[in-house]
């Protein structure tokens, strides 16, 4: 196996991530934002991983594990730059939409402080949306792993694209109609609303890094496009919708988002798994395809 044959098949994703690296570099070399833990530190990981899929591809190849290190690489370190791009995007202060957002939910017929209490009296229920909502951490190794043995071909380049132009939507719609949250709104003290104030008033130094997206929900999307990935394969596709779905269900208790936020991260996604397959089926992607 060639470098390239790894390289130019899985490019549409390294190539966003590339440039969602060198926006985020610059316009945080003009902010002057410090980020902890520092970047060397968090790209060690990514920098590994690209280091065992350039071997595996070429001193002694094994698609399999090149292909499952390539995009280990690339989940661990698109996230580092997505944050910094919605933190910065949160920098420049348009107007916080939490009464609008609390507004709509209120019109859905949604209370998100009863969803709490009721969520928090039944233990068994507050635990199985716990382990739920932080899926996300693992759900994708263990995709990875699945498509790159069992397939169908394609498939991990399908899903990380999906996400990552999802991810550009979600920072670009965010920057505009920013919130808190609606446990922020009710009175609770947040880690995102820590941020989240410190970067409107200029005052953010040395930040960590905690997901502050509040609409459109960007757990929506992952849970959306895990389920979606898995359609092709009999076994997995059940475990990965039942878990996804209960994530969905799991989001507005988290606090960070309101029901409006999921509704819209659901439009996000599809909009995102469409326009990626049309890219494929139109041909744009369909070299990458047959290489």
């Amino acid at each position: 196996m060639k470098l390239s044959t790894l390289c130019f098949p899985n490019a549409p994703p390294v190539v966003i991530i590339a440039a969602m690296a060198a926006v985020s570099l610059a316009w945080n070399g003009w902010t002057g934002i410090s980020w902890q833990p520092v970047l060397p530190l968090l790209i060690a990981g990514s920098a590994v991983c690209f280091a065992i899929a350039a071997i595996c591809s070429t001193i002694r190849p094994q698609h399999v594990i090149a292909e499952g290190a390539l995009y280990s690489g690339l989940w661990v370190i698109y996230p580092i730059f997505g944050a910094r791009l919605t933190y910065l995007a949160n920098s420049l202060g348009y107007p916080l939409q939490d009464k609008t957002f609390d507004a709509l939910d209120a019109a859905l017929g949604f209370r998100w402080i009863d969803w709490v209490e009721f969520v928090s009296s039944h233990r068994f229920l507050e635990k199985v949306q716990g382990f739920a909502y932080e899926s996300y951490i693992w759900q994708p190794a263990v995709s990875i792993a699945i498509f790159a043995i069992w397939g169908p071909r394609g498939r991990n380049r399908e899903l990380l694209t999906s996400v990552l132009v999802a991810l550009l939507a979600t920072i670009a719609i965010s920057m505009f109609l920013p919130a808190i949250g609606p446990a922020d709104t009710h009175g609770f003290t947040t880690p995102q609303g820590s941020i989240i104030r410190a970067l409107r008033s200029g005052s953010a130094t040395s930040l960590a890094y905690v997901g502050i997206v509040s609409f459109p929900s960007f757990h929506t999307v992952m849970a959306i496009l895990f389920a979606v990935a898995h359609r092709d394969n009999w076994w997995s596709f059940p475990i990965f919708l039942i878990l996804n779905v209960l994530m969905l269900i799991a989001i507005p208790y988290s606090g960070n988002h309101y029901l409006t936020d999921v509704i819209g991260g659901a439009v996000i996604a599809a909009c995102s798994f469409i326009g990626t397959r049309r890219l494929y089926d139109r041909g744009v992607l369909s070299a990458a395809e047959a290489a």
